[in-house]
């Protein structure tokens, strides 16, 4: 995966499609590779969710689980031990919580 300022390239089906890190909504981990979530489709990619993550450092991304990361913007509710991108359910971790609490704007 290589990335400029506004955009970045992931193999998909023999091809480099490029995305815009805004539009992921999260990306979640499996194993060495992780899944990179985007509206109206999903990316697989070769590299770990550490590695992924400091690529797109500073793009909005926040890591909230061992195994998710999501994009500030895309989250449109926030519980106790989960929160909800869409109608996904993505959980979150006690040693991320506190990171994310900073991060978000509370009334």
């Amino acid at each position: 995966m290589q990335s400029d300022e506004q955009h970045l390239f992931v193999k998909h089906n023999g091809l480099l499609v490029r995305l815009r890190p805004a539009d992921i909504r999260w990306i979640e981990a499996s194993d060495n590779c992780a899944f990179i979530h985007t509206s109206d489709k999903r990316y697989l990619v070769s590299e770990t969710l550490k590695l992924l993550l400091s690529k797109l450092a500073g793009k909005g991304l926040i890591r909230v689980h061992r195994s998710y990361a999501v994009n500030l913007n895309a989250i449109s509710a926030l519980a106790e031990r989960e929160l909800m991108v869409g109608n996904r359910r993505i959980p979150i971790g006690r040693t991320h919580r506190k990171n994310l609490m900073e991060r978000i704007t509370t009334l």
